[in-house]
């Protein structure tokens, strides 16, 4: 069994969070995501974004670590705030959960989705909701943790 706690990332760790978002895309593209770039400036934007939205109150990013420091996880959540047509609702958006793959199946996915929900929790959120890939093995966990298939994304190559 491994020991490890989910804590929140620090504004320092900007780059960990960038390099984690591309090993996800990255994996992605086998379950049929779209195709990650591999033009260093603009994963140099995807970095100061970051860093600003780690700095921001309106997302949060949650890191599984051991007890040794090894970073083995990582969640992205986000605050929505639904308006215009619809009825006011604060949506927590859950972005991604990365697991490196010698951690899966271990329980560090489903702590960083427990930790999200929570957090969503206490923020005032209404409902969390994630996009997930239709060949995507964690579809399985989402659904443990109660989440259902609402919309379906279609897509077409021109």
């Amino acid at each position: 069994m491994v020991e490890f706690v989910v804590r929140s990332a620090r504004h320092e760790e900007g780059d960990f969070v960038t390099e984690v978002f591309r090993l996800l895309t990255l994996e992605m593209e086998q379950y049929g995501g779209r195709e990650a770039t591999m033009n260093e400036s603009s994963w140099g934007r995807v970095t100061i974004d970051i860093r600003n939205e780690l700095k921001s109150d309106k997302s949060k990013f949650l890191i599984a670590e051991t007890a040794d420091s090894n970073r083995i996880g990582l969640a992205a959540i986000a605050i929505v705030n639904l308006r215009g047509a619809f009825t006011p609702k604060t949506i927590i958006h859950l972005r991604f959960v990365y697991v490196q793959p010698s951690f899966r199946g271990v329980g560090v996915g489903s702590k960083l989705i427990f930790a999200a929900l929570e957090w969503g929790r206490r923020v005032g959120g209404d409902y969390c909701d994630l996009n997930v890939l239709a060949e995507n093995p964690a579809r399985s966990l989402y659904k443990k943790f109660g989440f259902s298939e609402v919309t379906v994304n279609m897509i077409k190559a021109l």
